[in-house]
């Protein structure tokens, strides 16, 4: 991950942040972000709120009939620089759901929780796209599965 060669200049108690490219944020999540990431305690995984392409782009409303919480996804993640590394026992981490399942076992706490801050605006994806990794085309395509899966329940 990018994050990874970014933090290597940071100072240990460096909040960092980590969300997808189509995320929208209020001021609002950081703040969340401060309370809810604690230095040499817990991490933070929010869970964002993922818009249909049905909805309408300036609406901050949610509701089951425009969207759902991502709660397969771990990419967004919130934690301090030490603490991040001592999840991986300084070890690169390749996904944010690999980052969440070494917190887990280093005795860090890990908190998980809907954020209504936080939303992921609706994008076609091409998994099949030749400058993506073999890696990133598979998480790709289980990451489009979920979300058309997720937005079938929603529409019936």
């Amino acid at each position: 991950m990018a994050i990874q060669a970014l933090h290597s200049d940071m100072n240990d108690k460096t909040l960092i942040c980590s969300t997808h490219l189509f995320t929208q944020m209020s001021s609002e999540f950081l703040h969340h972000a401060k309370l809810n990431t604690i230095h040499g305690e817990q991490l933070f995984f929010p869970i964002p709120f993922q818009r249909l392409n049905t909805t309408d782009e300036n609406s901050e409303e949610i509701s089951k009939s425009n969207g759902f919480w991502r709660t397969f996804d771990y990419s967004t993640f919130c934690g301090y620089k030490q603490d991040i590394t001592r999840a991986c026992g300084g070890e690169a981490f390749k996904s944010g759901a690999d980052l969440y399942e070494q917190a887990l076992t280093s005795g860090l706490d890990v908190f998980r929780a809907p954020e209504h801050a936080l939303s992921a605006k609706w994008h076609e994806r091409d998994c099949h796209d030749i400058h993506l990794a073999k890696s990133e085309q598979k998480f790709c395509g289980e990451m489009s599965k979920n979300l058309h899966l997720s937005a079938s329940v929603i529409l019936r």
